[in-house]
This record gives C-alpha cells, sequence and structure tokens, in this order.
C-alpha cells in the first residue's frame, strides 16, 4: 500500500503548523520535516512540539530530512537527535558532495567508514537513515547506488527515489526495481528540460513507478517541488497523486498484493 504525503521544504514561506494545515485538508497522511527550513537540529523543543502536533492531527510524520552531508566535515548527532527527538523513523542524509565518477578509491572508501558510524549512531536512536537520491552524490546511478548500500552493510541504511533527470525513464524504472527493498519513501514531482511542470503532466510515467514501488507494506510517497510554489498547484498536484494512489492500491490489491 502506498500512501500519500508531503515533503515540508514544498511549503518554504509556510510555518509547520500552516504545513499540517495544509496536509490535512488535501486528504494528505504523511509529512517529511525539513530541517533547514522547519525543524532546526539544534531546536529540540520545537522538534518533539511538531512531532506531537503532526500525530495529534492524524498524520504521520515520515521522516525527517536533513541536511547533513557526508564527507563534508559535519557532525550528525544534533540532527540525529533532532530526528529522534520528533520520534521521526529515519533520518535522511546526503550522499557527499561529488558525482560518484569523481570519487576516488579512497575517497569511496572513507565514505563507506563514515556511512557506518552514522548508522551506527542512529540505529543507537532506533533511527533509520535514507540517503537522498540525487545528482553530484553517491547515488546518482543506479549502480554506484546498490554498489554503496551493499558496501556498507548496515540494515538500517536505506535510500530515498526519485526521478533522476539523467536517466531515462526505464533506466529510473530498472533502478526502482532493484532497489526496491532499499527504497525507504518516495519524493514525487514531475519536471521537464523547462523546469517543474504540474504533476498531472507525469501520469503516464508516475503511474509505472507507483505499480514498481507497489508493496503489501505500507510506503510513502511525498510530493516535492510544486511548480511556482503555488499552493493551488500543490492543491491539485494533491489531488492528482491521491488519485494515482488510489488506482495503483485498487490494481495491487487486484493482482495479489492485499492493502493492510
Amino acid at each position: 500500500m502506498i500512501v500519500p504525503g508531503l515533503v515540508s521544504v514544498t511549503c518554504k514561506r509556510s510555518s509547520a503548523e500552516e504545513i499540517i494545515t495544509y496536509a490535512k485538508a488535501l486528504g494528505l497522511l504523511a509529512i517529511e520535516w525539513s530541517e533547514n527550513w522547519h525543524i532546526k537540529a539544534d531546536d529540540l523543543q520545537r522538534a518533539g512540539e511538531i512531532g506531537r502536533l503532526t500525530r495529534a492531527s492524524g498524520l504521520v510524520v515520515a521522516g525527517y530530512g536533513s541536511y547533513f552531508r557526508l564527507g563534508t566535515g559535519l557532525d550528525p548527532t544534533p540532527s540525529i537527535k533532532a530526528a529522534a527527538q520528533m520520534q521521526a523513523p529515519v533520518i535522511r542524509i546526503w550522499g557527499g558532495d561529488k558525482p560518484s565518477n569523481q570519487v576516488s578509491d579512497g575517497a569511496y572508501r572513507l565514505l563507506v567508514a563514515e556511512t557506518k558510524a552514522v548508522a551506527d549512531l542512529a540505529g543507537e536512536y532506533q533511527l533509520q537513515v535514507a540517503l537522498e537520491w540525487h545528482k553530484n552524490t553517491i547515488t546518482d546511478t543506479n549502480e554506484t547506488a546498490a554498489t554503496f548500500l551493499a558496501d556498507v552493510g548496515r540494515s538500517n541504511l536505506k535510500t530515498l527515489w526519485q526521478p533522476h533527470q539523467n536517466l531515462t525513464v526505464q533506466q529510473r524504472l530498472e533502478g526502482l526495481c532493484n532497489l526496491k527493498k532499499a527504497v525507504q519513501y518516495l519524493h514525487v514531482y514531475h519536471w521537464d528540460e523547462q523546469g517543474r511542470r504540474p504533476l498531472e503532466e507525469g501520469t503516464d510515467e508516475w503511474m509505472q513507478y507507483l505499480a514498481a514501488f507497489q508493496s503489501s507494506e505500507s510506503k510513502f510517497a511525498l510530493l516535492e517541488f510544486v511548480k511556482g510554489d503555488s499552493l493551488e498547484q500543490l492543491k491539485n498536484d494533491a489531488h492528482t497523486l491521491i488519485a494515482w494512489i488510489e488506482k495503483n492500491n485498487q490494481i495491487g490489491e487486484r493482482n495479489g498484493q492485499p492493502i493492510q
């Protein structure tokens, strides 16, 4: 079962309380909270408060979108503590600051060792760790992402997934299918060469991605990158995503993947 939600960074100009209200009104069920925009890592009181408000509103805290970046000398501890304080199940981190094909063997080994340490520390707080799926990081190709996850070898290390612009639809599907068990949740948006587009224009692609991601487990698909940062467009995109998910869940149920 796929569950619709929102990445809070989509609403940069809105408060956390306003975002909770928007999500509820739009029929969304989960929120990934942004470290840079809504839950600062050094404000544990606010982290706990927003976690409680989210749950009290009947929504799920899908994750904590930190901006901790491997290989840059940052300390992950504050971000991990903030994620734990808001009772997020997972903390998002970034896989370095270089394209994977520019990472030397020595630098790669250091990234692996650092990620093991981050995952182990997060595990002490009962947290999963998920790598952002992004260009100019170690997850910028299907192959490097899979290899890196295997080389780190921590059961609480996962990845997020979103449609890389430098890959074809078929390549994106191959990566999503191959890494499906390691994908924590999806970031959902539609871009073309000119930038952000209404989500409904991506129907053909996204119905394939959702079908590939379908599971008997509950997993999140979270809206991000709304065209023009418009609340009206957010409303339209939310309606589109919910309709896609309802259709996809029905198809999954008919194919023997019961909705739980």
